[in-house]
């Protein structure tokens, strides 16, 4: 806290803070505003201040110029005025607030937080702001047993600073305002024609609609419904199948682009095997100032896509798809280049990632992203382990500048802890379920997009605006400490286990990656113990 003579001030209730330790003397705070959504970075003289705000110590200003002449290298004849300064614009950013007594005094422990014994050492895990520290034993056993008792102020003081402890009970709150969520992503299922075999592909074998592919009526009346939700809502139309740029979609394709170009808040997204592209150029160049960004699979080098994905008479398709996402690179169109990952292609992404570097496209437009091949339905097969994935997406990121991603819940810790930004502050669900709807070709509507055909999430037929609570994950989930990793898992996989009367937990599958990642990063987390450098009362 900090005692001027205008008041006593500590960190406002409304907003939230992020820790990113730089140094044994030096850290960065990251800070967001809740009310009007902004992130403040604090860093030198701002975030020493921030410090002793944050301490349940009283620091004056002179205490806080002692304190900065002590562990820092700000050698000023007086820092008085430049800490004044600092505060006014605390304040003025609603960083800090008047002390209210009657909330300081509420100590509680943050909900998502872990405890972890690894090799002899002791960690704490924060899952909402992404980090890692490692604790003393003293520490990991109060914050296992939520007991404050044995802390010291000191070390109470370290915690508060990482979010391990809250002094105001409503913070947690104002990371669940899902009043911000403020776009609906819409899969648009144009036919389920395609013009490939895939090795795994999930739809081969579904129940689907027994129209094929989907009527200009039709597609008329949807494209009115996806204006309505326009109205009040930010739109991504997904264009999906099947495979959307098939010959025979072009005229439905056409529609669409026509009828909604004039709509500024809707953008198109275009998941596609990459094959056909240049037969619906003309009309991707007329509108591609409205297209958010191409999705196209390559599962790896030449050699080992063309084994997995080859066209309807056995040929393969590297070669044609590396021409056509040149095509769309040339029109400054971003492009997603997807990789399903099995135990087939696993070890041949070192060779890929090279391979795509050759091309030199520009990284700016280009981004790689991971998804394991998960079959659902099939409960022998065996997907890639998440530790597994963590330890080639380090290895591939060192090799290439393409931002490369993998996804799954649980690397958006991974995200914030590598890249100091903030975790599932606001995700609510696995794969945005509660904001999706998928659009089959015969007018029904589904909450997952791969979930076509099965009534259980089926959409209200005439509520397009009713975004399914179907996939609330169970109580039990939501109170695990590991929640924010998993999100209650896939919804359909949930669905498809209860089916056969089991239910299932990835806990085991989530420490050890976990264990992987504090194995790879250890020598960078920050201690806090006993006899923690950073004590800011030493």
């Amino acid at each position: 806290m900090i005692i001027t003579t205008s008041g006593i001030y500590c960190k406002s209730n409304k907003c939230i803070h992020k820790k990113v330790w730089k140094s044994e003397h030096e850290n960065m705070y990251k800070i967001i505003d809740i009310e009007n959504d902004k992130e403040v970075i604090l860093t030198g003289i701002a975030s020493l201040i921030f410090n002793c705000v944050l301490s349940k110590s009283e620091f004056s200003i002179s205490d806080i110029a002692d304190y900065i002449d002590i562990i820092s290298t700000y050698k000023k004849k007086d820092l008085s005025s430049e800490i004044a300064t600092v505060l006014r614009k605390l304040l003025l950013d609603n960083i800090i607030e008047e002390y209210n007594s009657s909330l300081e005094k509420v100590q509680i422990f943050s909900q998502y937080t872990y405890t972890l014994k690894f090799k002899d050492k002791y960690y704490g895990l924060h899952f909402q702001y992404g980090t890692i520290i490692e604790i003393s034993k003293k520490i990991f056993d109060s914050l296992r047993n939520k007991n404050i008792k044995y802390i010291n102020d000191n070390e109470s003081d370290l915690l508060y600073q990482n979010n391990f402890l809250n002094r105001h009970p409503s913070e947690a709150s104002l990371l669940n305002d899902d009043n911000r969520i403020n776009e609906v992503m819409i899969y648009l299922i144009l036919s389920y024609e395609c013009n490939m075999k895939c090795i795994y592909c999930f739809e081969k074998n579904k129940i689907v609609s027994k129209q094929e592919s989907i009527n200009l009526k039709l597609l008329k009346n949807t494209l009115d419904e996806i204006i309505i939700i326009a109205d009040k809502s930010n739109v991504i139309l997904t264009m999906y199948g099947g495979e959307p740029f098939v010959d025979n979609n072009l005229a439905s394709m056409r529609l669409i682009f026509e009828r909604l170009n004039e709509y500024s808040n809707i953008h198109f997204r275009m998941i596609t095997n990459g094959f056909n592209i240049l037969r619906y150029i003309k009309l991707i160049k007329r509108f591609h100032h409205k297209i958010h960004e191409f999705v196209i699979t390559i599962d790896g080098p030449e050699s080992v896509h063309n084994n997995r994905r080859y066209d309807q008479d056995g040929n393969g398709t590297f070669k044609t798809i590396i021409t056509n996402i040149s095509v769309l690179i040339e029109l400054k169109i971003k492009v997603v280049i997807r990789v399903n990952l099995d135990d087939s292609n696993y070890s041949v992404q070192n060779d890929f990632v090279h391979c795509l570097n050759e091309l030199m496209f520009p990284e700016n437009l280009i981004r790689i992203e991971y998804h394991r091949v998960e079959k659902k339905f099939d409960f022998d097969f065996q997907h890639i382990s998440l530790s597994n994935c963590l330890k080639l997406i380090t290895t591939l990121r060192k090799a290439t500048n393409y931002h490369i991603d993998f996804e799954h819940p649980s690397f958006s810790f991974i995200e914030s802890c590598e890249r100091n930004t903030w975790a599932n502050l606001r995700k609510r669900d696995y794969c945005n379920i509660n904001n999706s709807i998928t659009i089959d070709c015969d007018g029904k509507k589904y909450a997952c997009n791969e979930s076509m055909g099965i009534n259980e999430y089926l959409l209200q037929a005439n509520n397009f605006e009713s975004i399914s609570m179907l996939r609330v994950a169970s109580e039990h989930c939501i109170n695990c400490a590991l929640y924010l990793l998993c999100l209650g898992r896939c919804s359909l996989s949930n669905y498809a286990h209860s089916k056969n009367g089991a239910s299932i937990c990835d806990k085991k599958e989530l420490l050890q990656m976990l264990e992987s990642y504090i194995e790879i990063i250890d020598w960078e987390i920050e201690y806090i113990g006993t006899t923690d450098k950073q004590n800011i009362s030493s």
